[in-house]
């Protein structure tokens, strides 16, 4: 009998634990939410993590706590998520609003005090039990565009507060606020030979299928012969109503013969897992093509969340003399479908034979360490780096190291080093960056007795590079020995054009002035009701360094009225 209690009891528990509040939470917005980007969406190496709520590309609209709780986390960053504050809430979820303009209130006032404390913009803080408290509906914060953000919008999120999963908003009745009739949208279809003995069409390689429209909602693919291990792949996206936004699906549901053989529901995952989108979607593919394919097939065996089933890894074994009916079900969160219908037969065809490459690739065992060197160059990765096993384009020369091109996915960090002690490069100048076309990604490097290192999970060609330029300030709305009043903002563009900005520090009369930056557009500003400048004339310095140590300095003076 007591076991029995204790069956019903878990299996309660477990039941309530996947029925979420639908009331509990507000809106976060005044205005009509308007979705920007939807949960788990496809972005560059994550799933995106929340929900983004336009703003009619305006910044300053008020942001409302979404349920009563307490401040928990407040996090300033140049990138990222920008301004943004974390509220836990009694019913053991946490809410998150990312790319803020400002705080407002209490909040506003502790947030500068620590800036000005710790004489830092980029912060972190976590507030003390009961020292910020929120009631649902308090405006906590404006909507903004500070960090990594496209534009003006508010960036929202639902976690579990004990596992830190991101959760779908929508499963809170989030939804309800958003009009959908409109099915998903299917921009492409992509069939790909998994195994080298794989025929599809004719061919070894991944092809797009053709799609004709039969009826509302309802695609036919063009037939695909072939033999061997198949998967398939789509491109796929949905809008609402009266909206031009390609967001994310919601679920995605395969069917062999009638029978289901692979689902993904964008419901909840981890942070951990969110990198395994490079896994989930055709890497190769976007790093070519832009194009976001979801495949809907493992190559290999790893654990997502989103992936609900995967019978034979959503794979499908095309036998001698047999036929299959493959169907596609794209839904979004409001049930709208679209299905794809691809008819499958047996055919014992030899693929076209592909001109290979004259180029030496080095076989990857995945499942060892490497380190390979040659020139002044190491490369150095452990066992399971790499996901499968493959073919490389590596070589060295002299502070260069060709390490293949970024269509593979890595789960770990390779290290990569440069011996530059005999060379005639300047190791306080010098930097390893990554060339992308014309451009150069400037890479965090170590130095230690004349070498230089970085770890990075992108492949690609890099290279030893000297900084010798420091950057530059330009006043914006700065005169000198101009008049200001309190309520007006000095503002300076500050820019390094080839490593970076590393350092922005302000001083007015030699103290320590908050000079909030915001990358995207170059620009520093400073909020004369600060406090800082005093009545009269001031003395204003900005001393800006970049990451190979080059420096600049401005000095000028202004008038208080």
């Amino acid at each position: 009998m007591k076991r029995i209690l204790f069956v019903l009891l878990f299996s309660t528990q477990f039941g309530f634990s996947q029925d979420y509040p639908l009331n509990y939470f507000g809106k976060p917005l005044g205005i009509d939410l308007n979705l920007t980007g939807s949960f788990g969406e496809l972005r560059y190496n994550h799933f995106h993590s929340g929900i983004d709520f336009g703003s009619n590309r305006k910044i300053g609209d008020p942001v409302f706590a979404s349920a009563d709780g307490e401040v928990v986390r407040i996090q300033i960053n140049e990138k990222g998520y920008g301004k943004t504050i974390y509220i836990k809430h009694p019913n053991g979820y946490t809410t998150v609003y990312a790319h803020l303009n400002d705080y407002v209130g209490d909040i506003h006032k502790y947030v500068k005090s620590k800036q000005y404390l710790e004489e830092k913009y980029s912060i972190e803080i976590f507030p003390l039990k009961n020292d910020l408290l929120v009631k649902k509906g308090d405006i906590i914060g404006f909507v903004g565009n500070t960090g990594s953000s496209g534009g003006p919008h508010l960036h929202f999120e639902i976690r579990d507060t004990q596992s830190e999963e991101i959760i779908n908003p929508f499963l809170f009745g989030f939804s309800s606020e958003i009009k959908d009739v409109t099915n998903p949208v299917v921009n492409s279809l992509v069939v790909y030979p998994i195994n080298e003995e794989s025929v599809v069409n004719g061919e070894s390689i991944p092809l797009l299928l053709s799609l004709t429209k039969q009826s509302e909602g309802v695609y036919l693919a063009e037939k695909v012969n072939g033999k061997g291990a198949i998967g398939f792949g789509v491109n796929s996206y949905d809008v609402m109503n009266n909206r031009y936004s390609k967001n994310g699906i919601y679920k995605l549901e395969t069917y062999l013969n009638g029978s289901k053989t692979y689902e993904v529901i964008f419901d909840r995952f981890s942070f951990d897992e969110t990198r395994k989108i490079n896994l989930f979607i055709d890497y190769e593919k976007l790093n070519l093509t832009k194009d976001r394919v979801q495949k809907l097939f493992k190559i290999t065996d790893y654990d997502l969340n989103l992936i609900k089933l995967a019978k034979n890894n959503g794979k499908i074994n095309i036998q001698e003399d047999d036929s299959y009916n493959y169907k596609i079900v794209i839904s979004d969160f409001h049930n709208n479908k679209t299905e794809i219908n691809i008819p499958i037969n047996y055919k014992n065809d030899e693929a076209r034979l592909i001109q290979k490459s004259n180029k030496v690739f080095k076989k990857i065992d995945s499942k060892r360490d490497y380190i390979l060197s040659e020139s002044n160059g190491t490369l150095e990765w452990d066992a399971f780096t790499f996901y499968e096993d493959c073919d490389l384009d590596i070589a060295f020369s002299e502070n260069e190291i060709r390490f293949h091109k970024d269509v593979i996915p890595l789960d770990k960090n390779v290290t990569l080093k440069f011996d530059i002690s005999k060379s005639n490069v300047n190791p306080e100048k010098a930097f390893i960056g990554l060339q992308n076309g014309q451009s150069i990604s400037y890479f965090h490097t170590w130095k230690k007795d004349g070498v230089l290192s970085i770890r990075t999970k992108t492949l690609g060609t890099y290279k030893v590079y000297e900084d010798f330029v420091p950057p530059t300030i330009k006043p914006l709305n700065f005169s000198e020995n101009n008049n200001y009043s309190i309520n007006d903002v000095l503002t300076f563009e500050v820019d390094d054009d080839f490593s970076g900005i590393k350092e922005i520090n302000g001083y007015i009369n030699g103290k320590w002035a908050l000079f909030e930056y915001e990358y995207k557009d170059k620009k520093i500003t400073h909020h004369l009701k600060d406090g800082i400048a005093q009545k009269g004339l001031n003395k204003v310095t900005i001393k800006v360094s970049d990451r190979v140590g080059n420096n600049v300095t401005f000095e000028s003076n202004f008038q208080l009225k």
